[in-house]
């Protein structure tokens, strides 16, 4: 990881930590509106990260979306039952792994 992105990911890694503590409730209000279908906080967090950390949203989300296609298409094709589980900020924004999918032709659904 580039240095500029280890400082990024450390500060959001504090903004974090800051607004568990100013707002308690703020993790179990993702959660809820996650588990409902409501994707529009997590969406939301990832866009202020991009906005406020870009390399570190490059290292960390964008730039193994745009890698994971091609690696979940050998496994695919490496025959047999094909399950990848991913955490959430790579399942919403501009450059979701969901859209790299898409792109490349795959189909993924939520379960």
């Amino acid at each position: 990881m580039p240095a500029v992105a280890q400082v990024e990911y450390l500060l959001a890694t504090i903004d974090t930590i800051d607004a568990m503590a100013t707002d308690p409730q703020a993790w179990p209000r993702r959660q809820a509106a996650w588990a409902s279908g409501d994707l529009s906080l997590e969406t939301a967090r990832v866009l202020g990260e991009l906005r406020d950390y870009p390399q570190a949203y490059e290292t960390e989300t964008a730039g193994r979306n745009r890698r994971w296609p091609a690696r979940f298409r050998a496994m695919l094709d490496g025959g047999g039952t094909t399950f990848v589980l991913v955490g959430a900020d790579h399942l919403v924004g501009p450059e979701s792994v969901l859209v790299k999918l898409a792109e490349a032709g795959l189909r993924a659904r939520r379960i």
